[in-house]
């Protein structure tokens, strides 16, 4: 594609939403991880409800996630007042580190797991309601990208057929609790319900105004886009994933969106016309009687949706109180995953820890 101009702003762009602290099968363009789960017919207030309120506060939880090859990678802890991300991130390509691989898991300092050694591991699978206990067994040095990461190889039978060591970002089973708090699924919205196809359009304003803030962001580097803005306020946007639990009382609701806009290919575009990708948080009441409140960033990217960041949502947990979502937010470069505080007025990001990345090809 022959614009530089776009794709070096738009990696900066990109960039920023990877960055911590920022909230922000496989397809050509759209990387998706571990086997995709069964649809099901799941509609905006049909989410699972999470723990009991009244449930006590743990004083100690390690989360981990289970790839498909069996091996698990711990990335944030919870000491029984605030949340964490303590283990250790190596550096890049394999140089030097001056952390050494544990010779056992007896070895691994209690920094790493948050201060306290991990009670028994429990897994729990994407979409299930169930656990199943999970022993560790030795470490192991494993690569995402050009990153290397200390895990750990467990009795979880790796998932066939085998997909490549290299491969970002890498599939996963799910996550791995040590603690007792349990873990309820997320619901994925169908693309077959009726509301699929109108809840995007509810937000046209707000996808808007987000690609209207990216383009003047990338503006300073005197590319225009090649549509004129009133029409592309017309170009309706496609929903792609939406993501959703009860939150707050009554029937308040929060969703996480993908959506995308695409434009008629230009000569310049060799192929591949542009698009925005749009995400973000949307906190709405169930029969969407009230304006929702957005909080939505946009990728201005090419159909190959580089700098794009996709979310895989391994599920939900009621910890100190507050409802948390365990995810994944991972694209073409990059693995990291999040611990987020979901509250009927907002969102937060209490740990985050990136896994890997890697150069993509100009």
């Amino acid at each position: 594609m022959i614009a530089p101009p776009v794709v070096r702003v738009v990696t900066l762009i990109a960039a920023l939403v990877v960055i911590p602290l920022s909230p922000a099968g496989v397809s050509a363009g759209r990387p998706r991880q571990g086997a995709p789960p069964v649809p099901r017919p799941a509609t905006p207030d049909s989410g699972p409800r999470t723990p009991d309120p009244g449930s006590r506060t743990p004083d100690h939880l390690v989360l981990a996630v289970v790839r498909n090859d069996g091996i698990l990678l711990p990335f944030a802890a919870f000491n029984g007042r605030k949340w964490s991300a303590p283990w250790p991130f190596l550096q890049h390509n394999f140089g030097p580190a001056a952390i050494e691989l544990p010779v056992n898991l007896a070895s691994v300092p209690r920094d790493w797991w948050g201060g306290k050694e991990p009670r028994a591991w429990r897994l729990w699978p994407r979409n299930s309601e169930t656990s199943r206990p999970l022993t560790l067994s030795t470490p192991a040095m494993i690569r995402i990208g050009l990153t290397r990461q200390i895990g750990f190889r467990t009795d979880q039978p790796p998932v066939m057929p085998p997909v490549p060591p290299f491969e970002m970002p890498f599939p996963k089973i799910g996550i791995a609790v040590a603690g007792e708090t349990p873990v309820t699924p997320i619901a994925t919205v169908s693309l077959l319900s009726a509301r699929w196809k109108t809840f995007g359009g509810t937000l046209l304003a707000d996808i808007n105004k987000a690609e209207d803030r990216t383009l003047s962001a990338i503006g300073a580097s005197n590319w225009r886009h090649p549509v004129k803005r009133e029409v592309r306020a017309e170009v309706p946007p496609e929903l792609e994933a939406w993501y959703v639990t009860p939150v707050g009382t009554g029937d308040q609701q929060l969703s996480y969106v993908e959506a995308v806009k695409k434009y008629p290919l230009q000569p310049e575009d060799e192929g591949c016309g542009l698009e925005t990708f749009v995400s973000g948080w949307v906190h709405h009441d169930g029969a969407q009687r009230q304006k929702p409140k957005t909080t939505l960033k946009a990728v201005v990217t090419y159909c190959d949706r580089r700098g794009v960041s996709y979310m895989l949502p391994f599920g939900q947990m009621r910890v100190n109180g507050r409802d948390h979502w365990i995810v994944q937010m991972s694209g073409r470069d990059h693995e990291w995953y999040a611990v987020i505080e979901a509250a009927a007025d907002r969102v937060r990001y209490v740990a985050e820890f990136q896994a890997g990345s890697v150069p993509l090809p100009r």
